[in-house]
């Protein structure tokens, strides 16, 4: 995973300060929900294992970088990782709509 360089906020309100969470590097965080998109991704590898039998074909689980903006999935199509893919789905962390709410979109979703 990839981290910016930005400190975690250091109040009482930020949840991640409160309970002890901060990176080890002084100065680099993972500012974009990345920590949350590697357990959602360990989840579904989780829940696809338990039901291996059921499932037919291969599936890939990709994490994209420098996900905001086209600069990480173009280096990945180009470098031929969707090359044999038939079917695509993808999830983003942090939209700003209310809790329970599933936007989509086909195109420019970021």
């Amino acid at each position: 995973m990839d981290a910016l360089d930005l400190s975690e906020a250091h109040d009482d309100s930020h949840r991640p300060y409160r309970d002890g969470f901060a990176s080890c590097n002084p100065g680099m965080m993972h500012a974009c929900a990345h920590d949350g998109h590697t357990t959602i991704g360990l989840g579904l590898a989780q829940v696809l294992k338990q039901h291996e039998a059921q499932l037919n074909g291969t599936i890939k689980l990709i994490f994209q970088p420098a996900e905001e903006g086209t600069r990480g999935a173009r280096a990945m199509v180009a470098a031929g990782a969707l090359d044999d893919v038939d079917y695509f789905t993808a999830i983003h962390i942090g939209t700003g709509v209310p809790e329970g709410t599933v936007i989509c979109g086909s195109d420019n979703f970021m």
